[in-house]
């Protein structure tokens, strides 16, 4: 007999200046289970906004259920609290998709008086598998699967050696991603700057993604470059580009730049994007680059330590060495191919949804790389609250409830009323004016991960802080 599968239909805002990987995730996991019948599962897609706000439309929905995958970003929650409180008995299949970022945290602390026996949790990497261990140890003996629908379509794969240059005597560095601070982009402007003094016009950058920091704004960038290099060629920024073309623009690229240290990392999908286009890679040893490249792709990290970070908010958490990345690029090394990355096995994602998957072993440290061993262990942590029943998580999850079904693309008659009222509340109340300057210009809904979900902790009164120690 099939497994009777439920699961929200993800269709992001198009409206959103940035989409990130986890939207990205979310619709091609629809696309997965949508385009190709899969033996064994019976799909049935329904509105989730829907079911927060109709009790009639929930208990149809989701009474003939099997297992719900909750394809909704961090809010895996309500299908919890709505199984209890409607009495239901089906599995739940969430997952875990940031790092240290307080609205998945809160996600997690909040299911934890509700899992079942067969609830199971997705983690896109194995660092992101023990991190969330760590931080919680009702999970430690609990299985936690890998899935990451990255590039579903065969692609080729990185070769073992790749010409270097490609483009002929000048070197193209590229970046794909935000243009962000937590994502060290600055780190890679000045990569170009110290390259340039050494080989001067060598050396192009060409930097595709949204802007997300003032700091990076191209413009600013473009005039930093010409002044400190005195050239006003060696910098091309482009917009966002659909993922399908995402692989043509990186073929552009002698090697691709990943400085990433931010507190939301947990894979890097151009990683395993570069690996597919055949570009070599330089990257941070931070979060889950060693799972998804060679050593000789990793640049060491100096992290931050005994600084204080709020998981509100995205942060560079460390720097790698300038030089030392200078060195290798005017070398032309070529680092080794990366292994085949083990997050994109649609066979086990469907195993897991029909309860078909077996346990996996809980190695915890043990099986991280030294680097990573090492910035888990120095994690000192404040404000993680802990839900120890269920009636404590229903009462926060229900306050949540309200305001998640008021601002939900913009739901409530009193809606500007609500987002005075949620300003009020908020202990960062810049973030949440950025917010609710970006209702009026999207639908303000939660597709907009890093909105609602991030003003919802506010509700909460959640704000963890956190720091490594020296």
């Amino acid at each position: 007999m099939p497994t009777r599968l439920a699961l929200h239909h993800f269709e992001s805002d198009p409206n959103l200046e940035q989409r990130d990987g986890v939207n990205l995730a979310h619709t091609e996991i629809n696309r997965l289970l949508e385009a190709t019948p899969h033996p064994g599962l019976d799909t049935r897609f329904h509105d989730f906004p829907r079911l927060l706000g109709d009790p009639d439309y929930a208990r149809d929905t989701l009474e003939n259920a099997d297992c719900v995958l909750a394809n909704v970003g961090p809010h895996a929650h309500y299908y919890h609290y709505l199984r209890d409180r409607l009495g239901l008995d089906f599995r739940i299949v969430r997952d875990i998709k940031t790092g240290l970022w307080s609205s998945y945290l809160l996600q997690e602390a909040l299911c934890a008086p509700y899992l079942r026996p067969g609830d199971a949790l997705l983690a896109t990497s194995n660092y992101s598998r023990v991190l969330t261990r760590h931080l919680f140890p009702h999970l430690r003996g609990r299985s936690i699967y890998l899935f990451e629908p990255v590039l579903a379509a065969p692609c080729q794969r990185h070769p073992a050696a790749v010409d270097c240059p490609r483009s002929g005597d000048v070197v193209t560095l590229g970046y794909v991603g935000r243009l962000s601070e937590d994502k060290n982009f600055p780190q890679v402007v000045d990569l170009l700057v110290a390259l340039d003094r050494q080989e001067s016009g060598k050396y192009r950058l060409v930097a595709c993604g949204a802007v997300h920091s003032a700091s990076c704004d191209p413009e600013a960038i473009a005039a930093r470059i010409a002044a400190e290099t005195g050239r006003t060629d060696l910098f091309e920024y482009l917009p966002p580009i659909a993922y399908d073309q995402v692989i043509g623009i990186m073929r552009r690229f002698d090697y691709l730049l990943f400085f990433s240290t931010s507190n939301l990392e947990v894979l890097g999908r151009v990683l395993i994007e570069a690996a597919h286009a055949a570009v070599p890679v330089l990257a941070a040893d931070h979060a889950a680059a060693s799972e998804l490249l060679a050593p000789s792709s990793l640049l060491d990290v100096t992290y931050e330590l005994d600084r204080p970070f709020y998981a509100h908010f995205d942060a560079p958490m460390g720097h790698i060495d300038i030089g030392k990345a200078a060195s290798r690029i005017r070398g032309r090394e070529v680092p080794d191919a990366p292994p085949v990355p083990q997050v994109n096995r649609l066979d086990g994602f469907i195993d897991v949804l029909r309860n078909r998957r077996e346990p996996e072993s809980d190695l915890g440290l043990a099986s991280l790389n030294p680097a990573q061993q090492q910035f888990v262990g120095r994690l000192r942590w404040e404000g993680l609250t802990r839900y120890g029943s269920t009636q404590d998580a229903g009462v926060v999850i229900e306050e949540m409830l309200e305001w998640f079904c008021a601002l939900n693309g913009k739901g409530a008659a009193d809606f500007h009323a609500r987002l005075e009222q949620l300003e009020a509340l908020s202990r960062f109340k810049e973030r949440t004016r950025r917010f609710m300057a970006a209702s009026s210009r999207t639908r303000c809904d939660f597709t907009n991960l890093g909105g609602i979900d991030i003003e919802l902790c506010n509700v909460a009164g959640y704000h963890p802080r956190f720091r490594l120690s020296d």
